[in-house]
């Protein structure tokens, strides 16, 4: 047989039950800290406050994306609006258009306006060159 003095090189001094005593005494501790009613107390809040977190998130997004949506459809309701409008300006344009307009009969009769916007631009020349002068 093999001699126990052969087969463990550990030394005497390091190999005393004191350590295990001090790690049995460690379990110990941790099995009552683990296994109180404190302990478990709050396992179980944070448990619940994680859920609640979760669901409070939830909640959160869901009224981002409903005032989103809200904000969305005032968005659509403007431009709608501005639409409107803007069709009705674009009719009223076009009866005053259709009500002052009308084909020129003579070379004449078309000639007048462009020569009555030339001398409106000239004389807003003059009077710019007067005023600024």
């Amino acid at each position: 047989m093999v001699a126990l003095a052969d087969y463990c090189t550990v030394p005497k001094s390091e190999a005393g039950l004191m350590w295990d005593g001090i790690c049995f005494g460690f379990l110990l501790m941790q099995r009552r800290l683990f296994s109180s009613f404190y302990f478990q107390h709050l396992v179980t809040e944070m448990k619940a406050q994680t859920i609640l977190a979760s669901r409070g998130a939830e909640l959160i997004a869901e009224l981002m994306q409903k005032e989103i949506a809200e904000q969305q459809a005032a968005e659509r309701e403007v431009l709608n609006k501005i639409k409107e409008k803007m069709e009705r300006i674009k009719a009223s344009q076009q009866v005053i258009k259709d009500q002052h307009s009308r084909e020129p009969t003579t070379h004449y009769e078309g000639e007048l306006p462009v020569v009555l916007f030339c001398l409106l631009i000239q004389v807003e020349g003059l009077l710019n060159a007067t005023v600024g002068g």
